[in-house]
């Protein structure tokens, strides 16, 4: 299985996708670069909450 998620800020194109059978394992890698990428690339945005982020995963995650 491959599962993606792009980014939800306005403008922002960013991708990140992962293969694995596990999707609790998924889910732990997607939230991990998406913390990253936002910290890196969105510093003015407000700070959220890894509740908030497993969130925006689950809602707008793609599985294939």
């Amino acid at each position: 299985m491959q599962y993606s998620l792009t980014c939800p800020a306005q403008g922002c194109n960013f991708s990140v996708k992962v293969n694995t059978q596990n999707s609790e394992w998924a889910l732990e890698k997607i939230i991990e670069v998406s913390s990253f990428h936002s910290k890196q690339s969105h510093p003015n945005l407000p700070l959220i909450t890894y509740e908030q982020i497993k969130n925006i995963v689950l809602s707008r995650g793609k599985e294939r």
